[in-house]
């Protein structure tokens, strides 16, 4: 049955509308949340805030995006008219569905036709489902004919009663590595000072500097921590050796739901064959699991990838027991090729006057 005649999409771009219709809601990823949207704000990330309402103009579905501009343009300060049009349309692990008789991909049908409407306002869209719920969004192929659906992969690892000492499916090799960093003295820290999030982002910009990517700023992380420190849903995990911080995780928790994210090892504990990560992982683990996790996200997967370190770093992540899972994201198919041309210039002209 098409339902176009029963609900509407209204669009939300307003902070305080955002934050009235988000405010009543827990049932929700985080990154659907209120907390998200504040964190998206103080990056000055705009929300697209879509709702899907029923005839008595009742909210049944939403999905909380934010528009961002992308890095092409973001270090070259000259350009910033040409910034204004150089934006992206991102939305990560929605939507959400708030009334049970509302099927997904009635609700993906209308959040994808409205967007489809207004995609040319943007350099490219990407909606990302999520990994622990099946959208079924390849049913939706005759809906997205400027988009293209593609399918991601991230390793999940699924906890019960037998994980209450650590992860039970955990390889050998781990298990030997955790067993000598406890020999060695590490011991495992919950961050709960602006102190313990200095140690990890020190050690997070060295594994930046050591991979010759750009260092983060303190600022992102003190932004992260000031906004979601009493709310239970940002953590920042250390391991540590008499004091020095050898390695550091970051992590956003959404129900039993625990997202990992950041994780860095410091050049020493690299240097002297420390397994510092592997110390971390574990009592990581068991940390989510006193906190009642089921699920924890080790994000992002490449098992059809060729590349050496790539697979390693898929091997990593799988010997804890985690399996591998799919899911979709909706991608625009085409950009604007007069604004692409444009910023193509523009950066090729900031690199002239850079060298001149």
């Amino acid at each position: 049955m098409h339902l176009s005649s029963q609900f509407q999409v209204v669009l939300h771009e307003d902070i305080q509308d955002c934050e009235e219709i988000l405010d009543e809601i827990t049932s929700c990823t985080f990154f659907q949340s209120k907390t998200w949207l504040a964190l998206l704000s103080s990056y000055d990330h705009k929300p697209y805030l879509i709702t899907l309402v029923n005839e008595k103009k009742v909210v049944v579905a939403y999905y909380l995006l934010y528009v961002t501009k992308s890095d092409y343009l973001s270090e070259y300060s000259r350009w910033k008219v040409a910034q204004n049009f150089d934006k992206s349309l991102v939305g990560m692990h929605g939507p959400v569905i708030l009334d049970q008789e509302v099927s997904i991909q009635n609700v993906l049908e209308h959040f994808v036709n409205y967007i489809g409407q207004h995609a040319r306002k943007f350099r490219a869209v990407e909606l990302i489902g999520s990994p622990v719920e099946d959208a079924d969004i390849q049913k939706l192929n005759h809906l997205t004919n400027s988009f293209r659906v593609e399918t991601n992969h991230t390793w999940i690892l699924e906890l019960g009663e037998e994980d209450k000492d650590g992860p039970s499916k955990m390889r050998r090799d781990r298990r030997k590595n955790v067993k000598k960093t406890e020999d060695i003295g590490l011991t495992f820290q919950l961050c709960e000072s602006m102190d313990g999030v200095q140690d990890y982002v020190e050690v997070r910009n060295s594994a930046q500097r050591h991979n010759q990517l750009k260092e983060i700023p303190l600022s992102h992380f003190e932004k992260n921590w000031e906004l979601t420190r009493n709310k239970d849903v940002y953590f920042i995990f250390l391991a540590k050796k008499n004091g020095q911080c050898l390695a550091g995780q970051a992590a956003f928790l959404s129900g039993d739901y625990l997202y990992l994210t950041g994780v860095a090892v410091s050049p020493e504990a690299r240097s002297q064959g420390i397994p510092a990560n592997d110390f971390l992982q574990f009592n990581v683990i068991k940390w989510a699991y006193s906190r009642g996790v089921k699920k924890i996200d080790f994000v992002g997967a490449n098992p059809e990838s060729k590349n050496e370190k790539l697979k390693r770093i898929d091997d990593a992540k799988s010997s804890w027991g985690s399996r591998l899972v799919s899911y979709e994201v909706i991608r625009k198919k085409t950009i604007n090729h007069k604004k692409e041309f444009v910023i193509r210039i523009l950066i090729k002209f900031n690199k002239c006057f850079q060298k001149s």
